[in-house]
């Protein structure tokens, strides 16, 4: 049973959507959780908006930072150790929630013994909060409505390959389950969160509500949404997706078919050498080194499946100049 939801929000120069964050957790129809508000330095006004929370008395700790963590993930490590809830919801500064969305999880977890995480769709919403898109699971349900699982069998079959937690601000977890996360996910710059999951869920159960009760922001001024940035970007996140996982391999003792394997290495490896043949990306001879000695650690077949993925490439390519010719001079193609 639930006794207490502690409310971790990380804030970093996202003064302008703090006031729907901060009223989105305070008007949730379930009241029973404390709000941890943490900033991590910013240079905006975001001081300014928090201090007019400080004396609510759902606000059991507003913490400024005097220097700039530079990671969001030791953010979180410092709020649920200022947690006194067993179970934390950590709400991104910059998204929002319905006022429903505590009161359905908590009923989930309250139906379910050993569950480590409980998570919902999300809405994705734009800067100024409006609609965007949808992000829902395609998974079966129970008789409740909801999807749920063991952690093993979602390691090894649905997080070996994608991380299926899209938002923090979506999950409401078990505070116990944190002390067995490996520290590691604090070194990543994008997959800390995705390598979170997996250790917080691994040992116990997961369950999924499709039902949108979660806003996540694509703000059009971030810094994410940069050409330049996106470059530096995909590349890391291609890194630290092969490095979850072959995490995610080992947590589950190689207990991955062969079949799986090879499904993971041909839209990995297309992924790669595309983003590689459009100068996307350029990897150095340690990034190199890194893909070719995980995947070989994750199974030698990888060198069959490049084949194809080098033919998959070339033929895209290929694809592309026809439409490129055929747009600019009108000829149809059969």
């Amino acid at each position: 049973m639930v006794d207490l939801i502690s409310v971790i929000i990380p804030n970093y120069n996202h003064a302008k959507y703090l006031k729907q964050r901060i009223d989105s957790v305070l008007d949730q129809s379930y009241q029973n959780f404390e709000v941890v508000i943490l900033d991590d330095c910013s240079k905006d006004e975001s001081r300014t908006v928090i201090e007019q929370y400080r004396n609510h008395p759902k606000v059991s700790h507003a913490v400024f930072n005097e220097q700039n963590s530079g990671s969001t993930f030791l953010q979180w490590e410092k709020g649920i150790k200022l947690a006194k809830g067993n179970y934390i919801w950590i709400a991104e500064s910059d998204d929002y929630a319905d006022n429903q969305f505590l009161s359905s999880l908590v009923n989930i977890i309250n139906k379910n013994n050993n569950l480590g995480l409980v998570f919902c769709g999300s809405n994705t919403v734009d800067a100024s909060g409006d609609k965007v898109g949808s992000l829902i699971h395609d998974v079966s349900n129970n008789k409740d409505n909801y999807y749920l699982n063991n952690g093993f069998d979602e390691c090894r079959n649905t997080f070996f390959f994608h991380p299926i937690v899209p938002n923090a601000s979506a999950v409401v977890f078990k505070k116990d389950n944190f002390y067995n996360v490996d520290a590691s996910f604090k070194q990543y710059k994008i997959c800390g969160d995705w390598q979170f999951w997996i250790d917080i869920c691994f040992d116990n159960y997961i369950a999924y509500l499709p039902q949108c009760l979660n806003y996540f922001r694509q703000s059009d001024t971030s810094v994410s949404r940069s050409d330049h940035y996106q470059k530096d970007t995909y590349k890391i996140f291609l890194l630290e997706k092969l490095k979850v996982s072959l995490y995610a391999y080992e947590k589950v003792k190689h207990q991955i078919s062969l079949r799986q394997k090879l499904r993971y290495f041909d839209v990995y490896l297309f992924s790669v050498l595309l983003e590689t043949s459009r100068k996307r990306i350029f990897l150095k001879k340690a990034e190199t080194i890194f893909i070719i000695k995980s995947l070989w650690q994750i199974s030698p077949t990888w060198i069959l499946v490049s084949f194809k993925s080098m033919t998959d490439v070339l033929l895209f390519g290929f694809r592309k100049v026809i439409r490129t010719f055929t747009k600019k001079t009108g000829i149809k193609t059969v």
